[in-house]
């Protein structure tokens, strides 16, 4: 064992057991906190094992993991999958917008090759931070369960390939040359007539911008309508890939509930009051709970009365199984003008085409051109004239009422597999529509690792199984918000019965190991 990693055994850790001392968990939470400040814990240096540290302490494997779990969630130490937990490379307090950026540790930026933290600036350090480095888990992205991920294998990449063929074995000139701010004139047309047909939105190709996907196109709005220190009402639980932009526009996020009936409008409005709102309404991410209408018309009152503005994320609207979607807020009559919407393909066709759209109201369409026209020209052209000639002969819409009866199949084979072999107490959300369903499990005592700890465990089977709580910003709502994540749109329904055996299994590991800590 090196050094850094057998250093934390030798931390002295005195828990204080008289009647009236603190709770042990939060003594170990402490003092662990504060050897990480006085640089005895130094950056990267990793922290014995739960039951190692429960051992030495004499404490219960639960009250570590509690203690764990809050400097988690605060960023004094980051979890490595497979190799146990590390002291964050910056720190909470290096974050500070008063503070001091030399305070950091060099070894947080030592894999971009920057000596120290003063050459970044502080909103890079605190995305770094919040967002974390991306490691692998030893999981295909295809392993059962994935989240987001399509069924790439049923794509036409005949009738693809035939189209890109057509544009450049021989370019026309004019695509070789510059290209609109907004994208290629034909995808936005195509786009327009899609979402008139599809999603009642009555909006001409000048209000859409081609970009690189969802987050892109939030950027965009963040360049164009924040200034550092605006508050954002965001969803929470809610889609982490918005959390990056937002921080880089230097935009203070604001975590709101979401309950049955989509985004909590009522508790967004007693709270902060924000610029921005960043909403999910046909299908918020990664409950799957749908707003209701009484919502979306109080939260364009908000809008119009305040001079706020709304994002709304369609991320995959195009595969519903029952009912009909309610329609976009931006289709509705009242405060329709403050309503940003955002669409992508990347769920709809494959997820390495890298194409969405952003609409914007009549008003924003030139100073947002103008905008982009300043700092970026224009999009990439390659994919663009080929999007645009699969959507209008009909190549686009024939995929989607494929894939909709293959995965309508998919979930329905999934369901009744869940109802088989999971506990009575695990509910399924999210029936209606999308390419995931939420397992709900009830509230449990996170010391014990909660939906993580069965998540990993499911992971350690092969499964990709996400956590609900891992997409909560608010730490004292994940003990609230305990769920797994089952992806179906790519899994194929012969994998799916030892799959659901296998997250049967992790699931009742974790009643066993609860039963014993008790």
């Amino acid at each position: 064992m090196s050094r850094k990693a057998s250093r934390a055994s030798l931390i002295s850790l005195p828990l204080e057991r008289s009647p009236g001392a603190p709770p042990l968990h939060q003594q170990l939470y402490s003092q662990l906190r504060q050897a990480v400040l006085d640089g005895r814990l130094a950056a990267d240096t990793r922290l014995p094992s739960s039951r190692l540290l429960a051992e030495e302490t004499g404490c219960s494997r639960n009250t570590v993991l509690s203690a764990y779990e809050q400097l988690t969630a605060e960023g004094y130490i980051v979890g490595r999958v497979g190799a146990g937990s590390y002291v964050s490379r910056v720190l909470p307090e290096d974050l500070q917008p008063h503070g001091s950026r030399g305070h950091a540790p060099a070894a947080a930026l030592q894999d971009t090759g920057v000596e120290t933290a003063a050459e970044l600036g502080a909103r890079a350090q605190a995305i770094l931070a919040r967002t974390g480095q991306q490691r692998s888990t030893g999981l295909s992205a295809f392993a059962p369960f994935s989240v987001g991920a399509p069924d790439g294998r049923y794509f036409p990449f005949d009738v693809w390939g035939r189209l890109a063929g057509r544009f450049w074995r021989a370019p026309d000139p004019l695509l070789l040359k510059q290209g609109d701010p907004a994208g290629l004139p034909e995808l936005r047309q195509a786009i327009a007539d899609y979402l008139g047909a599809v999603r009642s939105l009555t909006v001409s190709p000048e209000q859409i911008f081609i970009t690189s996907g969802s987050q892109q196109a939030l950027t965009w709005v963040c360049r164009l309508l924040l200034d550092p220190g605006d508050r954002v009402w965001i969803e929470d639980p809610g889609y982490s890939g918005f959390r990056a932009p937002l921080m880089a526009a230097g935009a203070e996020p604001c975590p709101v509930s979401v309950d049955r009936d989509g985004f909590a409008v009522e508790e967004a409005l007693a709270g902060p009051q924000a610029r921005l709102a960043v909403v999910a309404p046909a299908r918020q991410f990664p409950t799957g709970a749908i707003l209701s209408l009484a919502r979306r018309l109080e939260l364009l009152r908000w809008a119009r009365a305040t001079g706020g503005w709304i994002v709304e994320d369609d991320y995959d609207s195009e595969y519903r199984y029952a009912g009909r979607p309610l329609a976009p807020m931006q289709s509705l009559s009242e405060g329709a003008e403050r309503v940003l919407y955002i669409g992508s393909f990347s769920k709809v066709l494959f997820s390495g085409i890298r194409m969405g759209y952003l609409v914007v109201p009549p008003a924003l369409a030139e100073p947002l051109r103008r905008l982009r026209h300043a700092i970026e020209d224009h999009p990439p052209l390659a994919m663009q004239p080929v999007l645009a000639a699969f959507m209008k002969e009909g190549h686009f819409a024939a995929h989607v009422r494929r894939m909709r009866l293959i995965y309508a199949k998919r979930q329905a084979c999934l369901r009744a597999l869940c109802a088989e072999h999971l506990p009575e107490d695990v509910r399924l959300e999210g029936l209606e529509a999308g390419l995931h369903l939420l397992a709900r499990l009830p509230e449990r005592d996170t010391r014990d690792g909660g939906d993580r700890a069965v998540a990993e465990r499911a992971r350690t089977g092969g499964l990709m199984v996400q956590a609900l709580s891992a997409y909560c910003l608010d730490p004292a709502r994940r003990a609230r918000q305990q769920g797994l994540l089952l992806g179906f749109a790519a899994t194929a329904r012969s994998e799916m019965p030892w799959a659901v055996r296998t997250l049967a299994g992790a699931l009742g590991d974790s009643r066993s190991e609860s039963r014993a800590a008790g």
